[in-house]
């Protein structure tokens, strides 16, 4: 197996997953396609990840999976190589060689039986649709963040609401008229934790972003990756007000 692509794309595919702290990747090679699903060590977070083969300036391969230690890869974005290669031997090697900026990177991969099975996506419901430029939410949310350790997201009445929600009475708003927004409808309102959304929101600032909502059910934001080839989907589970 031989994958070339920029370091860029492999930067965006991999910080998916390091966006909600997984530290372990099942990646699967198909004929038209890389992608994985991964949830977080908490059981709060899901993301599902796509890229087209044709996002790859080289690609030679049998489909296949492989599992990867994700803090170690990430070394490989330090070298400051415009691209990254990735060769396996055969189906039966345990090891990679990441190749970047001049290094070599040989990385022993995870044993398939030790990484957790791929999560399904659940299919829900949620009426409340939103879509906004990506970088418009992130700055939001971190300017949000700031004072408050959960967000709520409300869909209401043509309009897009983040709120803080603290234990005291401050209260940070940042409202999203219909006139900011590419698209809205339906209503929702849920609460979510802000670490969270602060750290997948760094992701998005290349694409607009589609936002699912519903009451009291989990968030899904969906954006584009790798200039618009690849997607991305983030799920959060909702924080539950006693």
């Amino acid at each position: 197996m031989k994958l070339t692509a920029k370091t860029e794309t492999f930067k965006e595919f991999i910080g998916i997953a390091d966006g909600i702290n997984a530290l372990e990747l099942r990646i699967h090679i198909e004929d038209d396609k890389v992608w994985y699903r991964v949830v977080d060590t908490g059981n709060v977070a899901m993301a599902s990840v796509e890229l087209p083969i044709d996002a790859f300036n080289e690609h030679t391969f049998t489909p296949q999976v492989f599992c990867i230690d994700v803090v170690k890869f990430k070394n490989v974005f330090g070298y400051g190589g415009k691209e990254i290669i990735i060769n396996r031997e055969s189906e039966e090697s345990n090891v990679i060689v990441v190749e970047s900026g001049g290094y070599k990177s040989s990385q022993t991969l995870l044993h398939e039986t030790t990484v957790r099975k791929d999560p399904n996506m659940p299919a829900l419901e949620l009426p409340g649709v939103v879509e906004i430029s990506g970088k418009e939410l992130a700055t939001a949310i971190k300017n949000i963040s700031i004072e408050a350790d959960k967000i709520k997201m409300i869909v209401a009445d043509g309009v897009f609401t983040l709120e803080s929600v603290n234990e005291g009475q401050d209260k940070t708003v940042k409202p999203f008229l219909s006139d900011e927004l590419l698209h809205i409808e339906g209503e929702g309102n849920s609460l979510f934790s802000t670490d969270y959304l602060l750290s997948m929101s760094r992701n998005w600032s290349g694409s607009d972003v589609k936002v699912r909502l519903g009451i009291d059910h989990p968030v899904i934001v969906e954006s584009r990756i790798a200039g618009g080839h690849g997607s991305s989907v983030f799920l959060l589970a909702p924080r539950i007000e006693s």
